[in-house]
C-alpha cells in the first residue's frame, strides 16, 4: 500500500532541461545516495542550495555575500570555487 502524498502548498512551475547523458547519471546518483524519488527533487534540492547559500543561516550568508562582493567581480558560483580552493589549499600544508 503506497502512501498518499503531502499536498503542495506551494504553485510549482514546470521547465525542461536538456543535459548531457553523464550529468543525467550523475544526477541519478545523487538521488540513490541522498534517498529521494524522482530526479525532480534532486534537481530542486541543487537550486535551492544554490539559491539559499546551501540553507546557511542569515547572519552567516550576509558576511559571506559581504566577503564576496570585497572579492570583486567574484559570482556566486566563482566564490564557492575560490573557498573550496582556499581550503583545500590549506589543508594540503
Amino acid at each position: 500500500m503506497e502512501m498518499a502524498r503531502t499536498p503542495r502548498t506551494i504553485e510549482l512551475s514546470s521547465i525542461s532541461v536538456r543535459v548531457p547523458l553523464e550529468i543525467r547519471s550523475w544526477l541519478e546518483q545523487r538521488m540513490k545516495e541522498t534517498g529521494r524519488q524522482s530526479l525532480n527533487e534532486v534537481v530542486n534540492d541543487l537550486i535551492e542550495d544554490a539559491r539559499s547559500w546551501y540553507r546557511l543561516p542569515a547572519p552567516m550568508v550576509e558576511a559571506l555575500d559581504r566577503d564576496r562582493k570585497s572579492r570583486k567581480g567574484k559570482d556566486f558560483r566563482e566564490y564557492i570555487v575560490s573557498l573550496l580552493l582556499e581550503k583545500y589549499v590549506s589543508m594540503h600544508k
